[in-house]
Order: structure tokens, then C-alpha cells, then sequence
């Protein structure tokens, strides 16, 4: 009897073993699996954070061209408008001939007249530059992005 069960005492040492390597091996596994997960996690991070930092190099992009554009269009309605005396809305078309308005105030808006160094030409000038610079170095750090 004892020859019998001594193949089986062996026969069970022998799973049991290899069912402890198996087990160190899922185990092994499992923590790579995690490490990989986690791993891909933090990628997923670092690219949505990417994603917003070259999203918000875009507007400034975009907002530095706005002004631009901006700059553009006040400077030739300044230069095109400030030689006419509106005696109508030019939306409306009303007239504006019996519109109470302070000295030094436009009749239009009836806001302040601008001072002389608001539509100065060289400061106009000067905003266009820096403008441009802003623009151009936005452009290459957006393109470094």
C-alpha cells in the first residue's frame, strides 16, 4: 500500500509546486498588467494636458490676430470717418442736428472725442509692431507645440 501512495504523495507535491510557480507567474503578471494600466493612465494625462496646452496656444494665436484685425479696421475708419461732421446716425440714419451733445463728445455715440495721441499714426504704428512680434512669436511657439 505504501509503494501505491507514494506515487500519489509525489504526483500531489508536484501540482502543488507547479501550482505555486503558475500562481507567482498570474501574480507576476497581474502587477505588469497594473504597472500597464497605470502607465497608460498617466500617458492619457499627459496628452490630454498636451491637447489643452496647444488648444490655448491656438487662441492666443487667434486673439492676437483679432486685435490685429482690429487695429486694421480702427485705424482706417479713423482715417476714412474723421474728416466728416455726421449731421445722421449712420445706422439709423436720424438726425442728430437737435441731439443735446457736450463739447468734445461725439455726436454719434456721444462718448468722449479721442485725444490727439489716441490716433496718433507712429503710436498706431507702434501697437501694429508689437502686435506683429506677439503674433509671430505665438506662431513659432504654437509651431514648437
Amino acid at each position: 500500500m505504501r509503494t501505491s501512495s507514494q506515487p500519489r504523495v509525489t504526483i500531489l507535491a508536484s501540482l502543488r509546486t507547479e501550482l505555486e510557480e503558475q500562481t507567482a507567474a498570474d501574480t507576476e503578471l497581474r502587477d505588469e498588467l497594473q504597472n500597464a494600466i497605470r502607465a497608460a493612465q498617466q500617458a492619457d494625462e499627459e496628452v490630454s494636458a498636451a491637447a489643452d496646452l496647444v488648444d490655448a496656444r491656438r487662441v492666443v494665436v487667434a486673439q492676437v490676430q483679432l486685435d490685429l484685425s482690429r487695429l486694421a479696421r480702427s485705424a482706417t475708419a479713423i482715417d476714412q470717418l474723421s474728416p466728416f461732421e455726421f449731421v445722421v446716425c449712420p445706422r439709423c440714419m436720424q438726425s442728430l442736428a437737435a441731439r443735446p451733445v457736450e463739447d468734445g463728445h461725439c455726436r454719434v455715440c456721444l462718448q468722449p472725442d479721442p485725444v490727439e495721441a489716441d490716433i496718433d499714426p507712429a503710436a498706431i504704428e507702434e501697437t501694429r509692431t508689437a502686435l506683429q512680434h506677439q503674433l509671430e512669436d505665438a506662431q513659432r511657439i504654437q509651431q514648437a507645440d
